[in-house]
């Protein structure tokens, strides 16, 4: 094995970053590799909008009434095509877990503006109700919001997350791609680590205790995206 650690995270966005902050705040070591030149994924791009609910702090300054139950109800309404194929089971973990997105991610150094998009009012595009990231300045991706208290930014989610993440002991290795998963016994069995591809270099690193995927939503492939379109 070329490196190792307890936790291996592939993908430094909006899954993987968070995904590591998890596993050293539980006292594992964590290398998160990431096949850009840049930390971040299309999570850096986005214009800085969060869809959370269930009764969140902005959501009662802005006069929305929501709870966990409603927005559980909400989800799991299979005549919306866009819920029809949630699962239950974890759409109910989804749905408890959502109130505490908001705190979790502002101890650890996310900012929110006290507006946000309300349901409908985004346009085509968007008709789902939306907190807003703060972040200083526009870019790299086109902001969402602009106010003059500043403008909404995926840089807002990623930044304080990756300082975060660097200060904690989290491994941070970018121009390094996954390029398969290593079993005990070849396709089969328990995963023991990943292959790197590191410039022309293919590395293995051992993972003690886990593997976590976090590489991209549905949207970059095309059979997912055919379902949901």
């Amino acid at each position: 094995w070329d490196q190792k650690a307890d936790v291996i995270v592939a993908g430094s966005g909006p899954t993987g970053l968070p995904a590591a902050i998890a596993a050293v705040e539980k006292g594992a070591s964590v290398i998160v590799l990431e096949q850009g030149k840049e930390i971040g994924g299309c999570g850096i791009i986005s214009g800085g909008i969060l869809s959370i609910g269930g009764g969140t702090r902005i959501q009662k300054l802005n006069n929305v009434e929501e709870t966990i139950e409603l927005l559980f109800k909400k989800l799991s309404n299979y005549q919306n095509a866009s819920a029809k194929r949630n699962d239950p089971e974890l759409l109910r973990v989804f749905c408890n877990h959502n109130p505490g997105i908001l705190e979790w991610l502002e101890q650890r150094g996310v900012r929110f503006m006290n507006s946000m998009t309300k349901a409908g009012s985004g346009g085509a595009m968007h008709q789902k109700a939306y907190h807003h990231i703060w972040w200083d300045k526009e870019g790299p991706g086109a902001a969402f919001v602009k106010t003059p208290e500043g403008v909404t930014s995926g840089a807002g989610l990623i930044k304080p997350l990756e300082a975060y993440a660097r200060k904690k002991g989290v491994k941070i290795l970018t121009e390094h791609k996954l390029n398969r998963i290593i079993r005990e016994n070849g396709t089969q069995g328990k995963v023991v680590g990943v292959e790197v591809q590191a410039g022309k270099k293919k590395l293995n690193f051992k993972a003690n205790k886990a593997v976590i995927l976090g590489t991209g939503s549905w949207k970059g492939h095309k059979f997912m995206r055919k379902l949901f379109d």
